[in-house]
């Protein structure tokens, strides 16, 4: 299985839209032991990558109040997170029920659908997420739907749906760096790994794919000790035993 990375931006009170007009609810999330309250508390937790305790106040705050979509939506991540896809389908589908205008949760299922194999059902909710006017930041949809027809080799289609995210966001790095793929496989590898540098530059982290795909692509136009710099750099950002292997074994093969 491949890994899933999902990025998710933690909103103060995201839930409580128009709480400030109706004070009674706004007074909801500022008091200790209230479902509002108990989410908020998962969201902090969520933010700093402590899934398990942030599933436990969400079914906290869910045991008190069944329908708080915000605590119903941040379980969805949690689970997706943690790998459980039909439990984070499940609670997507229900935010969906009471807030239907919710669209990122397609962008959410369709890697939950990708994940699993559904690859049909994966592109359908990808496109309702991208071309959804509600949705703020349809990027990333775009990019999953490139990256989706990557998979499937149809590197035709991919390219479209890179030119259509890049005309919403020119900087976002997932768009930049499908792209780069996109260039490997037509072998326009100097044009790849433009693109791939400025999906690391575009990138707040330097993704550890993006430097893994630039050290493959200058291994393959014999820039030795590029290709090493950038994997070496990689090797670095990462923690995972299987990361480790896999970049080790590309520098072994570089540094014969």
């Amino acid at each position: 299985m491949k890994k899933t990375i999902v990025t998710f931006i933690i909103i103060s009170l995201f839930f409580c839209i128009n709480c400030r007009k109706k004070s009674s609810a706004y007074q909801d999330y500022l008091r200790p032991g209230s479902p509002e309250f108990l989410m908020n508390e998962g969201y902090a937790l969520l933010s700093s990558g402590d899934l398990r305790n942030a599933e436990a106040k969400f079914l906290k705050a869910l045991k008190k109040k069944p329908n708080l979509s915000g605590a119903l939506y941040a379980l969805g991540v949690v689970y997706l997170n943690q790998g459980k896809f039909s439990k984070s389908a499940d609670h997507f589908k229900r935010v969906l029920v009471l807030r239907p205008n919710t669209i990122d949760v397609y962008n959410y299922l369709g890697v939950i659908y990708s994940e699993t194999g559904r690859l049909d059902k994966a592109k359908e909710n990808f496109l309702i997420a991208a071309n959804s006017p509600h949705y703020k930041t349809p990027e990333n949809a775009f990019a999953n739907l490139a990256m989706l027809e990557i998979r499937r080799g149809r590197y035709e289609s991919a390219r479209r749906y890179v030119q259509k995210g890049l005309i919403k966001n020119n900087k976002f790095s997932l768009l930049l760096n499908a792209l780069g793929l996109i260039l490997e496989h037509e072998d326009d590898l100097s044009e790849a790994i433009f693109n791939f540098e400025k999906a690391v530059s575009f990138s707040e982290s330097g993704d550890i794919t993006f430097l893994i795909n630039m050290g493959r692509v200058y291994g393959r136009m014999n820039q030795k000790e590029k290709a090493l710099d950038v994997l070496e750099q990689a090797l670095s950002k990462t923690n995972s035993a299987i990361v480790r292997k896999q970049i080790n074994d590309m520098i072994k093969k570089i540094d014969k």
